[in-house]
């Protein structure tokens, strides 16, 4: 399945953040999740929708599988059709290639450590630069979460993974809008480490992925109310009173 993108309406942090407001969007990762031969549907299906933006993940493995040696084929076909299609990108950075990642020698997911922070921001360069028309990337996917995180102290690790890929992102784009990493879930306390690493300044707007989960399940519709499960609109409201806490002057967007 696919996951619609809204924007919640807290006030935006930047003249940046407030260029989209009103999106909605699909999470596609045409070029991972799709055969070439699949990809003129899509482009067909997501234009019948009148969807304005999508989702797409600039996978490092797949793009510079070796250091310093590219392959951008896939990502040039790709967003050539978003951009004759009229549909904009909200590009995903993750995660780390294999071989500059700091995981273990046996390790078998390598790409989800930390990587090291000098190539990460040599890869995050080169894409921004590749594809200026994306003027919104998002630094991870999920980095709350062991799955895709693996690390001692993940806010820790990933506040440096965000300060880098921001500070490369601004440097070629000084307007260019930074998402925080999707959280998993409406992780407040994952949201105020960072906050507390001191790297608020390194971000325009909040990403969240709302997923509900009680006893291992995920199935709830945003309505429902356990015993132990907020609805979906408390979980928003407690993300936005985290960012309100701490940036209180200019409160970053939420978008889901």
């Amino acid at each position: 399945g696919v996951l619609c993108a809204a924007l919640v309406g807290v006030s935006p942090k930047t003249a940046h953040a407030s260029s989209t407001d009103g999106i909605f969007g699909v999470n596609v990762s045409m070029e991972l999740r799709y055969d070439r031969s699949e990809e003129p549907t899509i482009i067909a299906t997501l234009s019948d929708l009148g969807v304005q933006w999508v989702r797409e993940e600039f996978n490092w493995n797949v793009i510079e599988p070796q250091s310093g040696v590219y392959d951008w084929y896939g990502y040039d076909v790709t967003m050539g059709q978003y951009a004759q299609a009229g549909i904009q990108v909200l590009g995903v950075l993750a995660y780390s290639a294999d071989w500059a990642s700091s995981a273990p020698t046996m390790a078998t997911d390598k790409d989800k450590y930390p990587p090291d922070d000098a190539a990460w921001r040599t890869f995050v360069d080169a894409v921004v630069r590749r594809y200026p028309p994306v003027t919104a990337w998002e630094i991870w996917n999920e980095p709350n979460h062991a799955s895709f995180l693996t690390a001692n102290n993940r806010p820790k690790a990933y506040a440096t993974i965000l300060q880098t890929a921001s500070s490369a992102i601004r440097a070629v784009n000084p307007n260019a809008t930074i998402v925080l990493g999707g959280l998993s879930g409406a992780d407040a306390s994952f949201l105020q480490k960072l906050y507390r690493a001191g790297v608020g300044d390194a971000f325009d707007v909040v990403g969240v992925h709302p997923y509900r989960t009680i006893n291992g399940k995920t199935i709830y519709s945003p309505e429902v109310t356990l015993f132990g499960l907020n609805n979906l609109v408390t979980d928003l409201q407690v993300i936005r009173s985290m960012i309100h806490a701490y940036d209180p002057s200019s409160p970053a967007p939420i978008w889901i």
